[in-house]
């Protein structure tokens, strides 16, 4: 998949996002710690992971821009979603839900960022570790 068809995915995930939090959820709200801050997480750590794929997360170059861009965007359409389900009846805004939709964003979005440095990093080190093995038994440096 190209850059362009991870955005679009993203915009329609983040639509749909908003698009579920315009339904009214009725029952009583449980005491203590709440399980959809769990669901919150992956929720956004998901869109993170279509920004970060449409950013090209873990390039060589400019990847602490694409780190904070993809945790940036991802938390500010969280903090718009969280705004807008407080004008939808029967949903409230918390500050913990946009908390933990940064979380989930941020924890993916470094996964991403660290996985493709440390993948670069193990193919130099192979690179150079068959160099100095053949560069070892030739006498002549490839």
């Amino acid at each position: 998949m190209t850059p362009i068809h991870y955005l679009i995915l993203a915009i329609l995930y983040a639509l749909a996002t908003f698009g579920l939090s315009s339904f009214s959820l009725g029952g009583p709200k449980m005491p203590g710690w709440r399980l959809d801050l769990l669901a919150h997480a992956i929720e956004y750590g998901i869109l993170a992971l279509l920004i970060g794929k449409w950013l090209q997360l873990g390039k060589q170059k400019g990847t602490l821009l694409r780190l904070s861009l993809t945790i940036a965007l991802a938390a500010l359409i969280g903090g718009l979603n969280e705004i807008y389900q407080s004008t939808i009846p029967g949903r409230t805004a918390a500050w913990d839900d946009a908390v933990a939709n940064t979380i989930g964003a941020g924890a993916v979005a470094f996964r991403m960022g660290y996985h493709k440095r440390r993948t670069k990093r193990s193919k130099d080190y192979v690179t150079r570790s068959q160099q100095s093995h053949s560069t070892r038994h030739t006498g002549k440096r490839p």
